[in-house]
């Protein structure tokens, strides 16, 4: 079988549902196929794999034509669909909707460290400050001390630019400073697969799921969600989303929103939903200045400088690069850090200057498919592998470290990294953590890590 992630950056059968979705408004219809999962292209076949025989055969009696005449018109050398049902000794299951980090009056003994979704380095003790994001950064205190004026705030900028350190750093804030409050973190993608959980399941367990979505959503202080340019072309979800957010303002309670655009500029999203995000406070997060990219070097490099005569001057040198991005900044100094480890090299200028300049990873140089490759040979296991849902340690470990470098080197999202992957939003997270608990704790591994980054950015 040829593995679809391997060709294309998207899942095509998610274009399928989202293109029904926006088509059709059945809700009804969308809920019933999206319990097949995609698996690749066969013989010019989209490849699904069915929860049971019934669903199969469902779906061929009642949906066949329609199916493959949305899948031909979004690539016509596709022929239609084929399906085989799912191997599992499993029962269904009812999905746990309960966030890890929906802090309850009745469990204040939660800490950060135990919540999934946060990673351990987003805090405001080491977001760099500079006039790409004070205004955002201003609104976020705001917010957290309850001004009336303050109850919505959206934030909007490219990606890597620090949206989701920014949302990040509000809910630990919360949580260490005002454990009273319920303050729930969740991307626009995870809301949508709670609210579609409902229809995943038959009665009395779909009322359960109901229940659970309204204790977890309506009863919370502040609601965070990330990323809801996720939500485009989903009008159901969106009036869903639009009430809830209406509910909990009514109460006086507080919302905090991300999006890859300005409110002006988003497409697909209904007048009321625009309505009720424009009522508060938009900021946007603009491009990496060099003021930010010389204190983020200082904070960054300070142990490998501080005893250089040439500190100034380094640091100069590195904010003069030509990163306008956050995370490929990041990504860009761990570079050099990495390079002059593998060629035992002192970070100095005349080090620094032998590497060229201006120096800037972008996208076209560096992707997911090009580091999948290199830790797959690095680690001597197939990409095929990593990317398939084998759990030993000698696959797992790789597809951990690779979506880590994922993130760290380019500028794809979490969804785009964890569908490359076949993988979901909160595995990616998970194994973002792990691998920066493992740097935290073990020489060797950061060793091993840099020599990755040597080779992917040489």
């Amino acid at each position: 079988m040829e593995h679809l992630s391997l060709l294309y950056s998207n899942n095509i059968w998610q274009s399928v549902l989202d293109k029904l979705e926006s088509k059709h408004k059945d809700n009804a219809t969308t809920a019933f196929l999206e319990a097949f999962h995609f698996l690749g292209i066969e013989n010019s076949y989209v490849l699904l794999s069915a929860p049971d025989s019934f669903r199969m055969t469902w779906i061929d009696s009642n949906y066949k034509d329609l199916v493959n005449a949305v899948i031909q018109e979004i690539d016509p050398s596709l022929l239609g669909y084929q399906i085989q049902v799912k191997k599992s000794k499993k029962t269904l299951e009812i999905p746990k909707l309960d966030p890890q980090n929906l802090i309850s009056l009745k469990k204040k003994s939660t800490s950060v460290s135990e919540i999934e979704t946060l990673y351990p380095h987003y805090s405001f003790d080491n977001l760099v400050l500079g006039p790409h994001n004070l205004d955002a950064y201003k609104a976020s205190l705001a917010l957290m001390e309850d001004h009336e004026d303050m109850r919505v705030l959206y934030v909007h900028g490219k990606t890597g630019l620090g949206k989701t350190h920014l949302l990040q750093s509000i809910l630990r804030s919360l949580l260490e400073k005002q454990p009273q409050k319920r303050s729930l973190y969740r991307s626009a993608g995870q809301f949508i697969e709670d609210y579609t959980a409902r229809y995943k399941v038959k009665y009395p367990d779909n009322k359960i799921l109901t229940q659970k979505f309204s204790d977890v959503y309506e009863t919370v202080d502040v609601l965070i969600i990330d990323d809801i340019e996720l939500l485009e072309n989903k009008q159901k979800t969106q009036e869903t989303f639009s009430l809830l957010i209406e509910k909990l303002l009514m109460n006086g309670k507080s919302v905090v929103l991300s999006a890859d655009k300005a409110l002006s500029e988003l497409v697909g999203f209904s007048e009321k939903m625009i309505h009720i995000l424009g009522r508060g406070f938009s900021a946007e997060l603009k491009t990496f200045d060099y003021e930010g990219k010389l204190e983020f070097a200082k904070r960054n490099l300070s142990t490998l400088i501080e005893k250089s005569d040439e500190g100034k001057e380094i640091l100069n040198w590195i904010a003069s690069t030509m990163h306008s991005n956050v995370r490929e900044f990041e990504g860009f100094l761990k570079h050099l850090q990495a390079r002059a480890e593998l060629l035992n090299k002192k970070l100095c200028l005349n080090f620094l200057q032998t590497l060229g300049e201006p120096i800037k990873l972008t996208n076209q140089e560096l992707n997911i498919p090009c580091i999948l490759n290199v830790v797959s040979s690095y680690f001597s296991v197939q990409a095929s592998d990593i990317c398939s849902q084998k759990q030993s340690k000698k696959i797992s470990s790789p597809r951990q470290i690779a979506m880590y470098l994922c993130r760290e080197l380019t500028s794809e999202t979490l969804k785009n990294i964890g569908d490359f992957f076949e993988r979901d939003y909160s595995t990616v997270i998970s194994s973002i953590k792990k691998v920066n608990n493992k740097l935290n704790s073990c020489v060797e591994f950061q060793h091993q890590m840099n020599e990755l980054r040597g080779l992917l950015t040489q």
